[in-house]
């Protein structure tokens, strides 16, 4: 409840001081500790048990997929 009440206050206050602008850029703020604090949390996933244990398995995380989900997030900011 406090973020829905805290937030457009700030959003506001951000807006008039600098530009509406900056409120959006604002969200970038938020995501980058977020990603720092849930990588640590994704590397220490193990593997499911079906998978090879071999260098040529796949993580679910591979850098391909993660690339295609930030193009995908870029055309939604774009």
């Amino acid at each position: 409840m406090i973020p829905s009440l805290v937030g457009p206050f700030a959003a506001g206050i951000v807006a008039e001081v600098l530009s509406w602008h900056w409120v959006f850029l604002g969200v970038v703020g938020l995501v980058v500790p977020a990603v720092v604090m849930i990588v640590p949390v994704l590397r220490g996933i193990d593997r499911p048990s079906g998978q090879a244990s071999g260098h040529d398995a796949v993580p679910p995380w591979a850098l391909g997929r993660l690339a295609w989900a930030a193009l995908a997030a870029l055309a939604v900011l774009g």
